[in-house]
């Protein structure tokens, strides 16, 4: 495995990079302008270089938010005039804080991330135990992975399931719940979130948006779903969890 650089180095370098992306935004603008403008810019890896896709910038203090595409890229439209502050999330990597002034003409920003490498390799370890549970189950499994998630558009996690397994919904026969037919017959669908059942397991769904999650599973037509949230990976990545047996959560 090749050898990471030094904290401090990276560190430097992480400070370098933000630097040189906002030294040339220094211009400054009427707060009482109504204006707002564009910030745009790059995630990558400040060990390599490479783009880091699905990474969440955001801005302090506000609802603004995006997700970089497969090229690592982001866009932040419509902020107001001044110093902003972003925050740069990835999972397996440290998080980055950078303050930006947007202004007109802003140019794009590269905001190089540090890799946290015990965090990666615990991430593959687990990943690798995830697979061999899907080869052991009887059924076809789909896995969403965490880049299929953040570009997904759908208002939430149970209806862009909706799309792309298709999951056929319906009320069950007892009321109340929300079932979904598979073989010509109605069941009611084991939700595990986190590896913990959900009582109504598909209206649990419905309350989050696919990027909340970094990976969902969904055995045949939707009679088992698992998803897994970024904080639960985290910690399943530093512990080096092991899945709970096939066809339970």
């Amino acid at each position: 495995m090749a050898a990471f650089p030094s904290a401090l180095s990276l560190a430097a370098a992480a400070a370098a990079a933000i630097l040189v992306s906002s030294s040339a935004l220094a211009a400054q603008t009427d707060p009482g302008d109504d204006v707002a403008f564009h910030v745009v810019g790059q995630v990558v890896d400040i060990a390599t270089g490479a783009p880091v896709q699905g990474a969440r910038v955001s801005v302090a203090a506000s609802e603004w938010m995006s997700l970089t595409n497969r090229e690592g890229r982001f866009i932040l439209p419509g902020l107001d005039p001044g110093l902003h502050s972003l925050t740069v999330e990835q999972l397996g990597y440290r998080t980055l804080v950078a303050q930006v002034q947007a202004v007109e003409e802003t140019p794009p920003l590269r905001l190089a991330i540090q890799p946290d490498p015990i965090l990666l390799e615990g991430l593959e370890v687990v990943g690798r135990r995830f697979e061999r549970r899907r080869r052991a189950t009887g059924t076809s499994v789909r896995e969403f992975n965490q880049h299929e998630l953040a570009r997904s558009s759908s208002p939430s996690a149970a209806e862009m399931l909706e799309e792309r397994i298709p999951v056929q919904r319906t009320v069950c026969s007892d009321g109340g719940f929300e079932c979904v037919f598979s073989r010509g017959g109605r069941i009611r669908p084991v939700v595990c979130i986190d590896e913990t059942p959900m009582i109504d397991g598909w209206n649990a769904l419905a309350a989050y948006r696919p990027q909340d999650f970094y990976m969902m599973e969904v055995h045949g037509r939707g009679g088992l779903v698992r998803a897994y949230t970024h904080f639960f990976m985290e910690r399943a990545a530093r512990i080096r969890f092991l899945p709970a047996a096939v066809g339970s959560c």
